[in-house]
């Protein structure tokens, strides 16, 4: 998260960012060969320092901020992606529904798509 801290320093909320958008897994990595790996990863939906790093960027930047991460549900996991409001608060958090070979190994997928 350091690396990313950098990067998104410069910015404030003079600069009038409307989305500040993460990649896939972002802070996670992307290929894991066990699924107890992944694991150790995963966090629950609006809780973990993935939620925390963004709300706080969506507080501070008073924009939306979506990050992919590792979502644990149960013994369930899932290659998830968070959607945070200006407000600080998980508005959507849709799970990657089609999965790749990659995914295969650990992930659930997701019950198809969303909106807010």
């Amino acid at each position: 998260m350091k690396h990313v801290d950098n990067m998104v320093a410069p910015l404030s909320e003079e600069d009038n960012i409307d989305v500040l958008m993460l990649s896939e897994m972002m802070f996670t990595g992307y290929v894991f060969d066990l699924k107890a790996d992944v694991a150790q990863v995963a966090e629950v939906a609006g809780q973990g320092d993935t939620f925390h790093w963004c709300q706080h960027q969506a507080l501070q930047l008073h924009c939306m901020v979506t990050c992919g991460y590792v979502e644990k549900e149960g013994e369930l996991l899932y290659n998830s992606m968070m959607v945070v409001n200006p407000d600080g608060e998980l508005v959507c958090n849709p799970r990657k529904t089609f999965l790749y070979e990659t995914d295969k190994s650990w992930a659930t997928a997701g019950g198809g798509f969303q909106t807010w």
